[in-house]
């Protein structure tokens, strides 16, 4: 089954965290690390679970939260910085 949450759009932050069989992807993460982890809380997720993040654009109210998944061990790779690949 596949889930959708919004877990917050606007100005103050915007994530969506979607789950769909062994996915867990996190769309943008503009709450801080507190904010984002009590959002996440509440939806019954785990920050250690995320398979993958999905940042629309480099704008504070889309990157905040980055921090939370590198202390929960979420490694970054990114594929595509912009701009050209």
């Amino acid at each position: 089954m596949t889930r959708l949450w919004i877990l917050g759009s606007g100005s103050g932050g915007n994530a969506i965290y979607l789950s769909s069989g062994n996915a867990r992807i996190l769309i943008d993460i503009g709450f801080g690390p507190r904010q984002l982890s009590q959002r996440l809380q509440q939806i019954g997720a785990d920050p250690t679970q995320i398979n993958a993040v999905l940042i629309s654009h480099e704008h504070s109210d889309h990157v905040k939260g980055l921090r939370l998944l590198n202390r929960k061990g979420f490694e970054r790779e990114p594929t595509h910085r912009g701009g050209n690949p």
